[in-house]
């Protein structure tokens, strides 16, 4: 339902579903990006969503939504620790079938240790 892209482009096309924002200096995008996402924002989106087989929002009513704003720092500090835990969730998600497959293999070489 939203993204933040990071980089900085001048001309950047998007299709008729979508719509930008260039935001000043108010949010750490990385906060933005998380903010977007969560389970409230995403309520008041769906609200305001319209249409049958495919939804439009409009941008108007986007901009009157009422978003939390936290100090400069605090926003800084909620980006960096979500980006954290993205990362020990991605990291978990890697390691999740090394683990299985070390485990397994542990087994049978004790299975096998047992036997001769």
């Amino acid at each position: 339902m939203s993204s933040v892209w990071l980089s900085d482009q001048d001309d950047v096309y998007l299709n008729s579903f979508c719509f930008g924002y260039r935001q000043d200096s108010t949010f750490d995008p990385h906060y933005l990006a998380y903010m977007l996402r969560s389970s409230s924002i995403r309520s008041d989106l769906t609200l305001l969503a319209q249409g049958i087989s495919r939804f439009n929002i409009s941008k108007n009513k986007v901009m009157e939504l009422s978003v939390p704003v936290p100090s400069a720092a605090e926003q800084k500090q909620i980006g960096q620790y979500f980006a954290r835990l993205d990362s020990l969730i991605t990291l978990h998600q890697r390691m999740g079938p090394i683990f299985c497959f070390c485990a397994h293999g542990s087994r049978t070489n004790f299975a096998s240790t047992l036997q001769g």
